[in-house]
Order: C-alpha cells, then sequence, then structure tokens
C-alpha cells in the first residue's frame, strides 16, 4: 500500500511538473502573439529580413531541424513541447513500473517504448501527410493554370489554392503565401516548400516554376504538362503499390509469426519458455532471435520498397 502511495505521489508530482512547463510555455506563446499583433507592417518587414538573414547562417542545429521535421509531419507542438513529451515517456512509465516492482525486463523495455514512439510517429506523420499532399497536388496544379489563364498572377492562383483545397495543401501554400508577404522571395519561399514537403513531384513543380519566372514563356502550358507528369507517377505508384503488397504481407507474416508463437507457448505452457528469461544462454538467444527478426524485415521491406 505505502509503494503504491508512492508511485502515485511520483506520478502525481510528475504531472505537475509537465503542466507547469505546459502553462509557462502557452503564456510565452500568447506573449509572443500579442507582441506581434501589436507591430506595425514596417517592423513586421525589419524583423521578416532579420530571419532571412539569420536562415542563411550555414550552421544547422538540431532544434531547426527538429523544427522541420515537426511542420513537415504537421505535428502542431513546438520543438520544446515534443522534447519535453518525449523525455516523459521514456522516464515516467519505467519509474512508476520499478516502483510497483515490476518484472526486470518491463522497465527497460518501456524506456525503449518511450524512445522509439515519439519519432516513429512523427515519421508516421510526415509519411501520411506526404501521400495525400501528392493526391492533391495534380489538382493544385491545375488550379493555378487556369487561374493563369483568365488573367490572375500566380501568387493569387496560390491564394485560390489555399482557400478552396484541403490540408494539407492548403496550409503549406498559405505559408508560402504568408513568406512572400513577410518580405521573402518566391525562389526563397518555394524553395522552404520542397524542405518541408520531401517530394520529387513537388521539387518537379518548383524547379519547372523558377525556370519560366527567370527565362519567361508560358507559365500556365508548364503547369498543364507538370500535373500530367505527377498524375502519371501517381498512377505508376498505385500500380507498384499494388504489384508488391503480397511481399509486404509476407514480410509481415515471417516477422510476426515467431512472435505470437513464443506468447501462445508462455500462455499454454509457462515452464517451458522460462529457460529464456532466467538464464543467461536464454536471454543471448533472445537476444539474437529478435536481431534476426529485425534484420530479416528490413531485408524483405528493402526488397519490396521500389524507387521510381
Amino acid at each position: 500500500m505505502e509503494k503504491l502511495l508512492l508511485s502515485l505521489s511520483v506520478a502525481a508530482l510528475v504531472f505537475l511538473f509537465a503542466a507547469l512547463i505546459g502553462v509557462t510555455l502557452f503564456r510565452d506563446r500568447l506573449k509572443a502573439q500579442s507582441r506581434l499583433d501589436a507591430l506595425s507592417k514596417e517592423q513586421i518587414k525589419s524583423l521578416a529580413k532579420r530571419e532571412l538573414l539569420r536562415q542563411r547562417q550555414p550552421a544547422i542545429k538540431i532544434s531547426t531541424v527538429l523544427i522541420e521535421q515537426l511542420a513537415s509531419a504537421g505535428v502542431p507542438m513546438r520543438a520544446e513541447e515534443f522534447l519535453i513529451l518525449w523525455v516523459v515517456l521514456a522516464l515516467v512509465p519505467p519509474a512508476i513500473s520499478f516502483l510497483l516492482e515490476a518484472h526486470m525486463l518491463i522497465p527497460p523495455t518501456l524506456t525503449l517504448i518511450g524512445l522509439c514512439l515519439p519519432p516513429l510517429y512523427v515519421r508516421h506523420s510526415r509519411k501520411k501527410r506526404l501521400l495525400a499532399f501528392e493526391k492533391q497536388l495534380a489538382d493544385a496544379i491545375i488550379s493555378i493554370s487556369n487561374c493563369l489563364k483568365s488573367g490572375l498572377t500566380f501568387q493569387q492562383g496560390m491564394q485560390h489554392v489555399s482557400e478552396h483545397m484541403d490540408e494539407p495543401i492548403s496550409r503549406e501554400f498559405a505559408r508560402v503565401l504568408r513568406e512572400m508577404q513577410l518580405g521573402s522571395t518566391a525562389e526563397r519561399a518555394l524553395t522552404n516548400l520542397t524542405r518541408r514537403v520531401a517530394s520529387t513531384d513537388v521539387r518537379l513543380m518548383v524547379t519547372a516554376i523558377l525556370i519560366a519566372q527567370q527565362v519567361g514563356g508560358n507559365l500556365s502550358a508548364v503547369l498543364e504538362n507538370i500535373a500530367q507528369t505527377v498524375s502519371d507517377r501517381l498512377k505508376v505508384k498505385a500500380e507498384i503499390h499494388t504489384i508488391t503488397s503480397t511481399g509486404r504481407i509476407s514480410g509481415m507474416v515471417i516477422g510476426f509469426l515467431p512472435v505470437v508463437i513464443g506468447l501462445v507457448l508462455m500462455l499454454m505452457n509457462p515452464d517451458y519458455m522460462q529457460v529464456f528469461f532466467t538464464t543467461h544462454n536464454g536471454r543471448m538467444l533472445l537476444v539474437l532471435a529478435a536481431a534476426l527478426e529485425f534484420i530479416g524485415y528490413a531485408i524483405i521491406r528493402k526488397i519490396v520498397s521500389i524507387k521510381y
């Protein structure tokens, strides 16, 4: 009973600590927003120029990389908030399980899970958001091309996309327009778009737009050709995904089958599997089996992942 109360006390203290940090960060965000609203247009342009000069510095910080990763994944968190959540997930569950005198393998397992979950979530969100962006890209390019045909400018075409299309492409195009309004050039704003959205189709579109703006020409016709190319690439990607689906399913079955069999044996006959957890050789065999499982799954994923 005393250990349970101690565990609850530790959890409450951690929660209060995280809540205090969250309130502090939220308060700082409100202060920054109120200051930004109070600035005049001339001050905003001055800050924009200062920010552009800061971005031109060659040094790349870890926080900058993390900010770009979160932005490309569409995670509504700042880098500081994400790091705090990462640390809490990696330390709090293992500490509680240790205080509750759980099995000796549970705390390190929870630590490993807490360390892996946040980056895996960001990676999954980036991949999902990228797929959604690529599906919308052809329609967005056609919409901009039609706006150019009707006599509107390229920026007005992007504004039309940001106002009438769904996320994520509407948010990304709105961010490009906002950077231009704050004093950034079209080239830099579009280059930042290719950083946030790591897609070959986006790089192709941006390269074509920049070349057309520099050398002149019919940008509307160029965008129509780009839209057709993007549509063809999506069709090829869908065909490849269908053809390789059998290999991916086989890899998942081969990867999870030993784990499922081991869990079934532990439930049916725990003494039979106890040797893997109580002896040194058994634990070494478990580590070797896990390593071989990971290597095999990685090889299968490499085989079925076709670059195009």
